[in-house]
């Protein structure tokens, strides 16, 4: 924060967030010409903090309704929670209209998080335990770091990802092998 008490952030950190793929699902054209615009604004105004208000301006334009989610202030732990699962659950929502595997892979990836955050809440809500930023951050990287995502397939359809021992019956038309001495 500056001395008027205004949020600021480091203008990396705002374009990395930005950049993440996650973020830039959508290929239509004026989501990008924003984000261009934005990284355009930085680089030429030679700006190295921009307010949550200057960057919510420019995210309105990528996409309405990430405005006011990416870049707020968090006070304690459950503030922090509550913006996590807004984030998720925005994400979740943008990234609905994609029909792939890897939107398969996502949707599932959002809601290992949802249900880690949701886990997190309700044991700092039942022990009544303040938990500081920093110890947030630490236990959240530790839990997600050992959640596990199903990886499955349509066992008719497309690329298949099965062991050595699971290929003596089958008949396939092309086989490729990784790392097999």
């Amino acid at each position: 924060t500056n001395g008027n008490g205004e949020l600021k952030f480091y203008h990396k950190d705002v374009i990395t967030i930005l950049s993440h793929p996650l973020i830039q699902w959508s290929e239509k054209q004026n989501d990008i010409s924003a984000y261009r615009q934005l990284t355009r604004h930085i680089y030429t105004e030679n700006i190295l903090f921009m307010s949550s208000s200057e960057i919510n301006v420019f995210i309105k334009a990528m996409h309405p309704s990430y405005e006011n989610i990416f870049f707020t202030e968090w006070n304690n732990s459950h503030e922090a929670l509550i913006s996590l699962l807004e984030i998720v659950t925005c994400l979740r929502e943008t990234s609905a209209n994609q029909e792939s595997i890897q939107h398969d892979l996502e949707l599932e990836s959002f809601f290992r998080f949802f249900s880690v955050i949701r886990l997190l809440q309700s044991l700092l809500r039942t022990h009544e335990t303040p938990l500081e930023l920093k110890s947030l951050r630490i236990l959240l990287t530790e839990i997600l770091t050992s959640t596990r995502i199903p990886f499955s397939g349509e066992p008719l359809k497309g690329l298949q990802v099965i062991g050595m021992l699971e290929t003596r019956t089958i008949d396939f038309e092309n086989v490729i092998m990784l790392s097999v001495n």
